[in-house]
């Protein structure tokens, strides 16, 4: 039974930014249509909803803890006109592949997991990228693919050493597919 559901941030809740940026500003800030609702399904059906985002733009000088932080508010904001919440919300903001919490490493999800009193088994890695799945792969939970951000086809994963359980279009469609019990894993 999944408890938790861990989602990664950009191409999954929102809009990926142009050419693998960041979104620096509470303007730039796009859902991903029917995200805040799959989300609210979540929220109604008892599952935890936690998000783990690599935001190494801070790191970078792309954007400061300010403009992250005013993105955050924005995207709490957003959701919750559509009844939705999160129930955490990790971001990793170094740009070293070394750093335990960044992903493709497991540490932020294992957080949140604790966190949230769950389970690797008991977890779903939600992501739109290799980095995501490999991520929930080492924290031990079953992943999602979703084709709304930086993969946008099932062709581009032909070469992946180990693929996700599942592929779906989109946040909405995996949501639906977990709550109705026809999730492919």
């Amino acid at each position: 039974m999944i408890r938790v559901v861990l989602l990664d941030r950009d191409g999954v809740i929102n809009v990926s930014p142009p050419d693998q940026g960041y979104v620096c500003s509470p303007g730039e800030l796009h859902l991903v249509e029917g995200s805040p609702e799959a989300i609210a399904k979540l929220n109604r059906a008892g599952i935890k909803v936690g998000v783990v985002s690599n935001q190494a733009g801070v790191e970078r000088g792309i954007l400061s803890e300010e403009d992250l932080a005013r993105v955050t508010e924005r995207l709490h904001e957003e959701l919750g006109q559509a009844g939705a919440h999160l129930d955490a919300l990790e971001y990793c903001k170094v740009y070293d592949d070394s750093d335990p919490r960044r992903k493709p490493n497991p540490g932020m999800l294992l957080e949140v997991m604790e966190r949230l009193g769950a389970e690797a088994c008991e977890a779903v890695m939600v992501g739109d990228s290799l980095r995501d799945i490999r991520a929930g792969k080492s924290a031990g939970c079953r992943t999602v693919l979703v084709l709304t951000g930086e993969v946008r086809s099932e062709k581009q994963i032909g070469d992946w050493d180990d693929p996700p359980d599942a592929v779906c279009r989109s946040l909405s469609q995996f949501v639906d597919e977990l709550l109705e019990g026809t999730c492919a894993f």
